[in-house]
C-alpha cells in the first residue's frame, strides 16, 4: 500500500466564482418564502372586493324600486342558508320586473349556481337582469319555499375572473417559494462545480496531485518464483543401500505337524528394518592452491665480467646416437600360414 503526496489546502479566496454567490442563493430563498405568502394574501384580499355589491334588499311579496344603469350587468340574489357550493339546490322562486320610466327590463333565470357569504347572508344567484336605458325599475319576487323569503338586487359576478383570482393566489402561495428554491439550488450547484474545477486547475498548475486517497500498489508481473536447483549428480544414498533382499515378504506356511509331535512354535515377527544411515554430505569444493611466492630476480655477478676465450670449443666426447631403424615385424597370428615348409 503506497500513499500519494499529501495535498496541501488551496486558499479559498483564490477560487472563482467567490462565495458571495452562495449568499445570493440564500437571499433568493428567503425572498421567495416571504414574497409568496405576501402576494397570496394580497390576492385573497382582492377577491373579496370582487364579490357582488348589493344595491337594495327586499322581502318576498314586497316590491323594491331600484335605479339601474344601462351599461351595468345586474342580478337578483336570494338569501338561502341551505346554499353551500355549486351543488346547492335552486329554490322555487319567481321574480318579475317593470320600468317606471318607460324603459325595458329583461329578467331571465341564471344557469350559474354561484353562491357566497358576505358575513350576514348566504347569497345564491337566481336571475340575470338587463335594462335598455338607465332609470328606475320595480322588481318583485315571490317564493313557494318558506325557507327563502329575503332577496337583493346587485351587480352580476364575473365567475371566470373570480375563480382565476382564487387559483392565482394559491399559485403565489406555493409557486413563488418553489421557484425560489429551484433557482437558488441551480446557483449553488453551478458555483460549487466551478469552484471545484478551479481548485483542481490551481493544483495542477502547482504540480500537486488532485487526489488524496491512498492507492494499493501491486508488484509488477514477472516470471514465476524460482525453486532451489536439483542436487548435483552422484548425490544420494550409496550403491546397495536399501532393505535386504526378501525384506517384506511373508514367510512360507509351516508344514502340518505329525501326530504326536509337539506343536511348532509360532512364527517369529520379522526383524525390524535397519536404521537408515544419514545421507553423505555433498562433496565440498577443493581448497584453493596456496599463493606462490614471487621468484626473486637473478643476482648479478659481483666481479668483473670474464674476458672471451680465443680457443675453439672442445668436440663432444661421445658420438651422437644412431637414428632409429625400421620397426620390428609383428609376430605371426596363431593358426596362420607358416613360412619355410
Amino acid at each position: 500500500m503506497t500513499y500519494p503526496q499529501q495535498v496541501p489546502p488551496v486558499d479559498s479566496r483564490q477560487l472563482r466564482p467567490g462565495r458571495a454567490w452562495y449568499w445570493i442563493a440564500g437571499v433568493i430563498v428567503v425572498l421567495g418564502i416571504c414574497i409568496g405568502p405576501g402576494l397570496s394574501i394580497f390576492g385573497f384580499a382582492s377577491i373579496r372586493g370582487d364579490l357582488p355589491q348589493m344595491k337594495q334588499e327586499f322581502d318576498a311579496g314586497s316590491p323594491a324600486s331600484v335605479k339601474l344603469s344601462e351599461s351595468g350587468k345586474w342580478a337578483i340574489y336570494a338569501d338561502n342558508p341551505a346554499a353551500r357550493g355549486n351543488s346547492a339546490a335552486r329554490p322555487d322562486v319567481e321574480c318579475t320586473g317593470e320600468s317606471a320610466d318607460g324603459g325595458t327590463i329583461d329578467v331571465s333565470p341564471s344557469t350559474n349556481g354561484f353562491n357566497f357569504n358576505d358575513g350576514n347572508h348566504q347569497w345564491q344567484l337566481l336571475y340575470n337582469v338587463r335594462v335598455d336605458k338607465t332609470g328606475t325599475y320595480r322588481i318583485e319576487c315571490s317564493a313557494k319555499d318558506s325557507e327563502v323569503d329575503h332577496f337583493a338586487v346587485g351587480s352580476e359576478v364575473n365567475v371566470g375572473g373570480f375563480v382565476g383570482k382564487i387559483f392565482g393566489s394559491l399559485g403565489l402561495l406555493l409557486g413563488v417559494p418553489c421557484v425560489a428554491l429551484f433557482v437558488a439550488g441551480i446557483i449553488a450547484l453551478v458555483t460549487g462545480l466551478r469552484r471545484s474545477s478551479h481548485r483542481k486547475r490551481l493544483q495542477a498548475e502547482a504540480g500537486i496531485p488532485t487526489t488524496g486517497a491512498p492507492s494499493a500498489s501491486y508488484p509488477p508481473a514477472g516470471p514465476s518464483p524460482s525453486y532451489p536447483p536439483a542436487a548435483p549428480p552422484g548425490y544420494g544414498p550409496p550403491p546397495g543401500y536399501g532393505p535386504p533382499p526378501g525384506y517384506g515378504k511373508q514367510p512360507p506356511p509351516a508344514p502340518p505337524a505329525a501326530p504326536g509331535s509337539p506343536a511348532a512354535p509360532p512364527p517369529s515377527a520379522p526383524p525390524p528394518p535397519p536404521p537408515s544411515a544419514p545421507p553423505p554430505p555433498p562433496p565440498s569444493a577443493p581448497p584453493p592452491p596456496p599463493p606462490t611466492a614471487p621468484t626473486p630476480p637473478p643476482t648479478p655477478p659481483s666481479g668483473p665480467p670474464a674476458a672471451p676465450s680465443s680457443e675453439p670449443p672442445a668436440p663432444p666426447s661421445e658420438p651422437p646416437p644412431a637414428p632409429p631403424g625400421p620397426p620390428d615385424q609383428p609376430p605371426p597370428a596363431p593358426g596362420g600360414p607358416r613360412s619355410g615348409g
